[in-house]
């Protein structure tokens, strides 16, 4: 497993996963717990869907051909992860969002209520003629309740296709946006 827990198991610190060529949890994967977690790609897919993956908050950054794919056992906050440490000598600020650059897909499936903040918000944006990519919110059992925007945007391209799916409960968000040419779906 990957972990940050206290000694008596419960979450803390912050793990944080950096690639260019993506993040993916094996044939074989073992669940990632943490209090806090930060995902930045700069040209890779994101693929961590095991099953028992037990994070409190996630922040993400990507770029490049880089698309997300999250599953987590129970809730889960999107929302600021704090400033941790040294990457390549420069120091690792806080990260804030879910984001992702280009017309990728953000996938986030929880087994408890998914909330956010107004530093939470989750965006897939194209660029230029580009279309702005699919964003799936899934929750299994209990609500979505984002403080946070959720926004599949383009340039000049297409909007792209935002799913917000509770199988037991409620949805509230703050506001959902899926602009371009043409417009884009929100279900």
């Amino acid at each position: 497993d990957v972990s940050s827990t206290t000694g008596a198991g419960v979450p803390s610190g912050t793990v944080q996963m950096t690639a260019t060529a993506g993040i993916t949890q094996d044939g074989n994967p073992t669940a990632i717990t943490a209090k806090y977690l930060r995902l930045i790609s700069t040209g890779g897919n994101v693929t961590l869907t095991n099953a028992n993956n037990d994070v409190d908050t996630l922040a993400a950054l990507l770029s490049g051909a880089s698309s997300l794919d999250y599953n987590d056992l129970d809730g889960l906050a999107l929302d600021a992860v704090p400033a941790a440490g040294l990457l390549a000598g420069a120091a690792i600020l806080t990260t804030n969002d879910v984001k992702v650059a280009g017309a990728n897909t953000i996938k986030i499936k929880t087994g408890g209520t998914l909330t956010s903040t107004t530093n939470g918000d989750v965006v897939s944006t194209g660029a230029g003629a580009t279309a702005g990519g699919e964003i799936l919110l899934w929750v299994t059992s209990g609500n979505i309740a984002l403080d946070g925007d959720v926004t599949a945007n383009s340039g000049t391209g297409a909007g792209g296709t935002i799913t917000l799916r509770t199988d037991a409960g409620s949805i509230n968000v703050n506001d959902v946006s899926s602009t371009g040419t043409p417009s884009g779906t929100v279900q």
